[in-house]
């Protein structure tokens, strides 16, 4: 069959196809087993080549579907040059296999930052039967523990989280198995990093971006910055980024993308000889620039979200996504706090940093030694935004949470409660005396709490108030 035209698949009626091809994607194969076809035939490998291997291919459960499943077998290329040169109408097709469920395993490591917010770095060090590895992928493989070996000992904000995934050769099963087996923390996942070939002596490197645009223009931005020549765009990359972007999470890959006349992969002729320690040192300290700098970022810049382009182009490829993935704001400015009833009617969620919150409010820079003493999350201009923040968010019918270093203070949790906060974010440490605390309060203390320091003039009054509060209830 010489394409995947309507004609093309019109004529597979009863017939074993013969695919000029290597595989077949979930649509393709949907219409040919809806016109009928019996069969297919794949071919594989350089009818002028001295060897006639032939690659291990499975047909995937994503791209069966609901359809049926029907015998699939791969044959050299010299072989199905020789079917349609000799113009064969009749062959009996026989394969003789067995199917079976194999154990594959992901291999961890982690450089701890001072956040439990983390970035996780991946690259598969799987390859296929044939091939030695060596490119595709060991190249990635050395690119981690090149990073991790640059940045060990390092003081980092962001956590980087190692993952060496299997099994990306069947179907990114590493990586999609990573991903369904820690669903509780994605939300603390803030980016991924694939690494998926680098290092060859010729070829491109380059950037795919499943995230917003601007994060392709930054490492543009950057790497012209420091001199490494780079092609970065938006898209779907077909490797272990994507299951992190399917999940909603920000996800890049890098590749170096060497032409298969000079640096072949999924064959026998994926050696070392290929590659050139030079240019994989060159890459390695490009991705160590990078890395520490969202490693170290204050906020990771990087929206949560995915694009309606690559949600378009996930949805082409048949590849699963969160559609479903809600977006909120932060709400850390006077600005904000004050038009806080307008955006609740269009955000999913609040999420107030007091920390920038109080800074702005007060107008005080808290690095600052002269007037760092202003800075008090229990003035009461910070607290009545506080409160109005959440009484919007309450009145509209979305979550409020807050995610500054308030709720996890002992003074500020009774408030807190009273003001109606729905999500407190704190550090691990914290957790267990601030859950003593909310479940040994009343609704109805904690509101006369709330209107008795809403009568308040300064931060040292609130403060000695809940204090006298906190000495109150030991």
């Amino acid at each position: 069959m010489p394409g995947t035209d309507p004609v093309s698949i019109a004529g597979a009626k009863d017939k074993i196809v013969l695919m000029d091809t290597q595989g077949v994607g979930f649509f393709v194969y949907q219409d040919l087993i809806k016109a009928g076809a019996k069969g297919i035939i794949f071919q594989y490998g350089n009818m002028y080549y001295p060897n006639t291997d032939i690659d291990q291919r499975d047909l995937r459960e994503a791209v069966v579907g609901e359809e049926r499943k029907v015998l699939c077998a791969m044959i050299h290329s010299s072989q199905a040059v020789e079917l349609v040169k000799n113009k064969v109408k009749n062959i009996r097709l026989e394969v003789s296999q067995k199917e079976y469920d194999g154990e594959s395993h992901n291999v961890i490591a982690e450089l701890p930052g001072r956040r439990d917010e983390f970035i996780v770095l991946s690259a598969h060090y799987d390859s296929t039967s044939l091939s030695h590895g060596a490119y595709d992928n060991m190249s990635g493989c050395a690119g981690l523990l090149g990073i991790m070996e640059q940045l060990k000992g390092k003081e980092l904000n962001y956590s980087l989280r190692f993952v060496f995934c299997g099994s990306e050769e069947r179907g990114l099963l590493g990586s999609k198995a990573y991903v369904k087996e820690h669903k509780e923390e994605l939300d603390k996942i803030v980016l991924n990093i694939n690494l998926d070939m680098i290092g060859t002596y010729m070829g491109k490197f380059i950037s795919c971006v499943s995230a917003e645009d601007k994060l392709a223009h930054y490492i543009s931005y950057m790497a012209a910055e420091i001199g490494f020549p780079i092609e970065a765009k938006t898209g779907v990359y077909s490797s272990d980024s994507t299951p992190f972007a399917d999940s909603g999470i920000p996800a890049l890959s890098f590749a170096r993308i060497a032409s298969s006349n000079v640096a072949p992969i999924h064959c026998r002729y994926d050696v070392k000889d290929v590659m050139s320690m030079e240019q994989l040192q060159w890459d390695i300290d490009f991705l160590v620039k990078f890395t520490e700098r969202f490693a170290n970022a204050a906020v990771c810049p990087v929206a949560r979200e995915i694009p309606e382009k690559i949600k378009k182009e996930l949805d082409e490829q048949n590849i699963p996504y969160k559609k479903d993935i809600e977006v909120g704001i932060m709400v850390e400015t006077a600005a904000a706090s004050l038009m806080a009833d307008v955006f609740a009617k269009e955000a999913a969620f609040f999420s107030i940093g007091t920390n920038d919150l109080t800074q702005y409010t007060m107008s005080v820079d808290r690095g600052n030694d002269k007037v760092s003493y202003l800075y008090s999350t229990f003035n009461p201009a910070v607290l009545r935004s506080i409160k109005r923040i959440i009484t919007c968010g309450r009145e509209a019918g979305i979550m409020v949470g807050m995610c500054g270093e308030a709720a996890s203070d002992p003074l500020m949790i009774p408030l807190l409660l009273a003001f109606g906060l729905n999500e407190f974010s704190m550090s691990a440490s914290a957790i267990l005396y601030s859950r003593k605390l909310i479940t040994g309060y009343s609704t109805q203390e904690l509101q006369a709490v709330a209107d008795k320091e809403m009568s308040f003039a300064t931060a040292a009054e609130v403060e000695l108030y809940m204090r006298e509060f906190m000495a109150g209830q030991a």
